[in-house]
């Protein structure tokens, strides 16, 4: 049930950034959020920063302060507690997280990942595995401030 709640607030906020990039209608000529448009290199610092901020907390075992990174769509559907509690029973254990890149456009932004993570194993005598993720985040722009927009995994 949560899959689909999250489904569909990442769903509805699609339909607002496609409508605001589609050059119909007023959000064509007026911002969703009405905040003034930031250059593109400064939200990509802003972005990278709030990112690695992010992770930081992930690393730390802190998902409560990790969680206010989060859109404000997602925190009204999923509750700080229950996103606390999904993050610290999850077997993986974040070591490191590195930006390697941001882009923007507009009110999205795309970020790329470096994460290094340990793994319990589920199987005995096997312990943890150590690795290394590339991933992608999509961040937007809400009310003058940047957010992460959660994939279905939900980190």
């Amino acid at each position: 049930m949560r899959n689909r709640k999250v489904i569909a607030a990442g769903s509805a906020l699609c339909a607002v950034v496609l409508s605001a990039c589609s050059g119909t209608g007023p959000s064509a000529t007026v911002r969703p959020d009405s905040a003034p448009v930031q250059s593109t290199a400064k939200a990509e610092e802003i972005v990278a920063e709030r990112a690695g901020a992010r992770w930081q907390h992930l690393i730390a075992r802190t998902p409560g302060e990790a969680y206010e990174y989060l859109s404000p769509g997602y925190r009204e559907l999923v509750k700080k507690e229950e996103y606390e509690r999904t993050v610290l029973v999850r077997p993986v254990k974040w070591t490191d997280a590195r930006v390697s890149g941001v882009s923007c456009e507009d009110i999205v932004c795309v970020v790329h990942l470096e994460i290094d993570y340990t793994l319990r194993m589920p199987v005995q005598g096997v312990g943890a595995v150590s690795s290394r993720s590339v991933q992608e985040e999509k961040w937007v722009s809400s009310g003058g401030q940047w957010y992460l927009v959660p994939s279905e995994e939900g980190h």
